[in-house]
């Protein structure tokens, strides 16, 4: 009895062992499986862990280590300089207007204006004096003020360029300054305009010049037709034209000078004598004619036009 009772707690002693030693083998197994993923908790991390530690792509802390910071490098792709919305220009804008377009700085108290009345007047900052037209402009000078300042309307025209098609240079003239005066200045600013593209109108007084700014705007939109004259086909007609240039010669005479030549060649080849004879003509229409017809256009043969 005391035998089987020794057996029995010998068995129970060994089965106890044995369940020991399997709990210690598992127990051991979960160690190294944890071993090998490198997730053993609570253990501190050395530096060689640290510096082994691969780097996250946004620099955050990794699982088992300190956050490590990454450098962020600058892109190579230059920025976009596209609008964010389409520029709108505005369009050019055109003078062809109902109003005659003054320049406000410049011409506001000139006592032209005031005997203008049949068109309106608009006050705009433009390089002009007046805008006439679309393709149309005036610059003012008075005689006087350009003895005193002569580098004033040179420096307006090349200002003004090339701006307009017809560009009018309105030069009012001062009676009190003498013929000489006036002469030399008028053959100095025509010159000097006519290399400019500028036409020239001279005028005498404030009324005069603002008929020519009434009249240049009402004609804004009149056809050229309107100006231009009847051009002859026939040469009868032309011929006369030419002959009756002549001081004193008219259309009869004409006709009797080409009746009795035959041809214009042979007039001009005609000598004072044979010239008188014909009927209306007489010494001195034969004298002017041949003169016409003989003389040089510029006697100075040195003469030269010289730019300015």
């Amino acid at each position: 009895m005391d035998e089987q009772r020794r057996q029995a707690i010998l068995q129970a002693v060994q089965g106890l062992k044995h369940q020991a030693k399997g709990d210690s083998g598992s127990k051991g197994e979960k160690g190294n499986s944890a071993d090998n993923q490198g997730t053993v908790p609570n253990a501190p991390v050395t530096n060689e862990q640290a510096q082994s530690t691969p780097k996250t792509e946004s620099g955050s802390k990794t699982d088992s280590g300190p956050e490590i910071k990454t450098e962020s490098r600058p892109s190579s792709r230059p920025p976009s300089t596209a609008p964010t919305s389409r520029s709108v220009h505005p369009a050019p804008r055109r003078y062809g207007k109902r109003q005659l377009v003054v320049n406000g700085k410049r011409q506001k108290g000139n006592p032209v204006l005031k005997h203008i009345r049949d068109i309106p007047i608009e006050y705009e900052s433009i390089t002009p004096d007046f805008i006439t037209g679309a393709t149309s402009c005036v610059l003012f000078l008075s005689l006087d003020y350009h003895l005193i300042h002569p580098e004033y309307i040179y420096n307006r025209i090349a200002k003004l360029g090339k701006d307009f098609e017809l560009r009018i240079l309105m030069i009012k003239l001062a009676p009190d300054l003498g013929e000489t005066k006036i002469n030399d200045a008028l053959k100095e600013l025509t010159i000097h305009a006519m290399f400019s593209d500028f036409t020239v109108v001279v005028v005498w007084s404030d009324e005069e010049a603002a008929r020519y700014l009434t009249y240049l705007k009402s004609q804004e939109n009149a056809s050229p037709t309107f100006i231009q004259g009847q051009t002859k086909d026939d040469y009868d007609s032309q011929l006369q034209d030419v002959v009756t240039t002549v001081r004193g010669v008219n259309r009869n005479d004409a006709m009797s000078l080409v009746s009795t030549c035959a041809s214009f060649k042979n007039a001009l080849a005609a000598d004072t004598t044979s010239l008188s004879n014909i009927v209306g003509w007489g010494e001195l229409k034969a004298k002017r004619f041949i003169n016409a017809t003989t003389e040089p256009f510029i006697q100075n043969k040195d003469y030269k036009m010289e730019r300015r």
